[in-house]
């Protein structure tokens, strides 16, 4: 409803009446919300999983807090922690930090689910602590070490922000390589070549304004595809990992030139 309402005077004036959009689920790229923000719209996200009993964390929305971050809920027994995933303050994105269920926490998941170190469940959900709350930064899957952590949604949120007409689906892979490629999944009829370049003078400005280590480069580090090839799970989500394996001898081809 959003893509709706930026063609559709109507439809955004319809959003705009709302008292409050609930998000959960698959969070909101922060340029959609920042739409929202600026055309009135009021977004509240709401967290929950259903290991710890349901939902954890809640915006207050983007009419009365412009970065919309969440607010854990004080709810009794339920325990947790946000934990630092980098070890070292080296690591340009130290600041990263995973929610983590302790194991006196109401509903915590069977030993077998448990961190054998710790103990905990961790969730693998990321988050970025703000002044007033906690900023979602995606999962720990949405990132690869090249070689320091990148954070791949934003790579692939900008994708699909600037270059809709061209791509249907698209995933950031690299991990362990010095940075990231881009797989697109085309759906128009040009070349690979025209499709890559036109992909590289939308996104560049955006990558310019990334460090070294999470840029895409040049259209070289774009690999297009046709619809639908990529491995997926049950779901319809391009499974990254698999993606990396499949297309090996490609990226080991990018990297070595």
């Amino acid at each position: 409803m959003l893509a709706l309402s930026k063609a559709d005077r109507d439809v955004l004036s319809s959003l705009v009446s709302l008292n409050s959009i609930i998000s959960s689920g698959a969070a909101l790229p922060r340029a959609e919300e920042e739409y929202a923000r600026q055309h009135n719209i009021n977004i509240v996200n709401v967290f929950g999983m259903t290991e710890p009993g349901g939902v954890m964390a809640t915006s207050q929305g983007t009419r009365m807090d412009p970065s919309n971050a969440f607010r854990p809920m004080n709810i009794p027994g339920l325990s947790y922690q946000f934990v630092p995933v980098a070890s070292s303050g080296e690591d340009p994105h130290s600041y990263l930090l995973e929610l983590v269920i302790l194991p006196d926490s109401i509903d915590c998941p069977d030993a077998e689910f448990l961190d054998p170190a710790d103990g905990c469940f961790h969730t693998g959900d990321l988050w970025r602590q703000v002044e007033n709350g906690y900023i979602y930064c995606g999962r720990n899957d949405d990132w690869i070490m090249c070689p320091a952590r990148c954070d791949t949604r934003a790579i692939e949120d900008n994708v699909r922000q600037t270059c809709s007409d061209l791509v249907s689906d698209c995933i950031a892979v690299g991990n362990l390589r010095p940075s990231p490629v881009i797989f697109i999944e085309s759906k128009t009829n040009s070349s690979d070549e025209d499709v890559k370049k036109s992909i590289f003078k939308r996104i560049e400005p955006f990558h310019s304004q990334r460090m070294v280590h999470e840029r895409i480069k040049s259209s070289d580090m774009i690999v297009v595809v046709a619809p639908n090839t990529l491995p997926r799970t049950a779901k319809g989500n391009i499974r990254r990992r698999a993606v990396e394996d499949a297309y090996k001898e490609v990226l080991d081809q990018i990297y070595n030139n």
